[in-house]
């Protein structure tokens, strides 16, 4: 009726606005990444943004300090812009040495070690002493600190440049008799070590890799013996030259 049209006539009809808002997102470096889910979306929208390290590189945060790489993130109230934040991988060195443990000298020596080299962070080494023919064998390995270890292959995440010494030994040489005639102290030591023989001796002191750094006599009994010019390391100490062996560490 004219009275009915009248009225609808007189109704304002209001529409809720749709209301989108913009994501940005960005890198630090686009030689080490890239990000994935900017865009417009609705109000309300959860997003999957995922940052992406290149080769050699990973990656670190957002820019409001999220450290997890792939996030939801719901679009509310205002726009949004976040950064991704790479950096290289870093580079980490083995260095594997050889001895004998009674400090001579082996041709090929260096080729009966596997493992050495660059890696990046967070990898899983398998350092390896490989014996060549059946007169000789793998002892084991000394760690730049002193420690030694009897796992061969020796495998760990490597976290830091490392340095290691693989010891290897002649079959059927100084056998556990001869070595027990002569003992040293402190281990590890400093400025001086006790070397207790039951005979004068010969006593030569050489480096991981074999070269001979000192050279002393010590007679029957205690001679204490005068080490401060040693730099902090791993040593073997041979006694009179015919094989018998100790490790020993400075600091």
């Amino acid at each position: 009726t004219g009275e009915g049209q009248g009225l609808i006539d007189s109704l304002t009809v209001t529409a809720n606005p749709v209301t989108e808002y913009t994501l940005t997102l960005g890198v630090n470096d686009t030689a080490m990444g890239s990000v994935s889910g900017a865009g417009t979306y609705l109000e309300g929208t959860t997003v999957t943004v995922t940052a992406t390290p290149n080769p050699g590189y990973r990656f670190v945060m957002w820019s409001d300090s999220v450290t997890t790489a792939t996030r939801q993130i719901t679009l509310r109230d205002n726009d949004m812009s976040l950064t991704a934040y790479f950096e290289p991988v870093p580079q980490y060195t083995v260095t594997v040495n050889a001895v004998m443990n009674n400090g001579s000298q082996q041709d090929g020596l260096d080729e009966m070690v596997h493992g050495a080299g660059t890696y990046a962070d967070g990898d899983t080494v398998s350092l390896e002493g490989v014996v060549q023919g059946c007169a000789t064998s793998f002892v084991y390995w000394v760690t730049a600190e002193g420690d030694t270890l009897y796992d061969n292959p020796y495998t760990f995440v490597i976290h830091a440049d490392m340095s290691i010494t693989a010891v290897f030994a002649i079959v059927g040489g100084i056998d556990d008799a001869d070595v027990s005639r002569w003992n040293l102290y402190p281990n590890p030591a400093s400025t001086t070590v006790t070397i207790e023989a039951d005979k004068p001796a010969e006593v030569a002191i050489l480096d991981v890799s074999g070269r001979q750094v000192m050279h002393t006599t010590v007679g029957a009994g205690t001679t204490t013996v005068d080490i401060s010019r040693l730099a902090q390391g791993v040593y073997f100490v041979r006694f009179n030259g015919h094989g018998a062996v100790r490790k020993l560490v400075v600091r």
